[in-house]
């Protein structure tokens, strides 16, 4: 396991952003301010991989911490507690410690720890609102008949989303293991048993079936190069709903979807990220 350190800087506030600049020129990994008491000066902590790299140039620090890896890279959960979707889903990390202000209907509790973030990037909100808007209008009964695939799935947040709306049947896959592995546990957090897990990439998947609903929240190149597959999986008057689209390459994915006849149902963009919601 790598080993980092923290060093602490007490310096004059005059001298915050030059400061700064000197440590990241010297090889810090990161950098953070605090004010200090008097208010005429601030705390510098720099994260470096090798106290040594940082110089002649940089004054002695007030302390250096050894930081093992694990620990310094979820140092900022200490203070996230979570965020609001929309009125009805919150995303409630299991290491809050802050009560929820008001009551959700869904609350997905997820550990945003060592697998893909924690579901505040706009294309995971704008797959969860639309999901949301998807499924909201159906009956119970309806829900529960729909067979969903999450391409891709990360912390599995999208198809916890699905499970707790009561989809009846969920499969999940990821090219990396750890985020299967988080998608499991994230599963047990909700309590949550109808979500099988696979390790694959869309190419070499094979499930024998096809699904009522996909979601792919994926880089725009992978959804280009695999759009027909992904198509292949999916019922007939089935919904794809796909994210990962930033704005940038929003004109070439309007086009790809006008060449291949792909009626879009919706679009939304958020944050220089696009989404869409395709009944091909």
């Amino acid at each position: 396991m790598a080993v980092l350190y923290q060093a602490t800087f007490r310096i004059p506030a005059a001298d915050e952003v030059s400061f700064s600049d000197s440590l990241l020129e010297s090889g810090a990994e990161s950098v953070s301010i605090a004010p200090a008491n008097s208010g005429r000066e601030v705390y510098v902590h720099a994260i470096v991989d090798d106290i040594g790299t940082l110089g002649d140039k940089i004054p002695e620090a007030i302390s250096v911490v050894r930081l093992e890896e694990d620990v310094w890279r979820n140092r900022w959960l200490q203070h996230y507690e979570g965020h609001e979707v929309n009125d009805d889903i919150y995303v409630y990390p299991v290491t809050a410690s802050a009560p929820l202000s008001k009551d959700y209907r869904y609350v997905l509790r997820l550990d945003p720890r060592d697998a893909f973030g924690d579901g505040r990037h706009p294309t995971t909100t704008l797959c969860l609102t639309l999901l949301y808007e998807l499924l909201s209008p159906l009956t119970k009964k309806e829900r529960r008949e729909k067979h969903l695939l999450d391409i891709g799935t990360g912390t599995g947040i999208l198809a916890l989303c699905a499970s707790l709306m009561d989809i009846g049947d969920i499969h999940a896959i990821d090219c990396d293991e750890t985020s299967i592995a988080m998608t499991r546990t994230n599963a047990a957090y909700n309590s949550v048993r109808n979500i099988s897990v696979s390790v694959s990439d869309i190419g070499g998947f094979a499930p024998g079936k096809t699904y009522d609903i996909i979601t792919a929240n994926l880089l725009t190149g992978i959804l280009q190069e695999h759009l027909e597959k992904i198509l292949s999986l999916l019922e007939r008057e089935g919904i794809l709903i796909i994210s990962g689209i930033s704005t940038r390459w929003e004109q070439e994915m309007d086009s790809l979807l006008r060449t291949k006849k792909i009626p879009v149902q919706k679009k939304e963009i958020r944050e220089g990220w696009v989404a869409y919601v395709l009944r091909p």
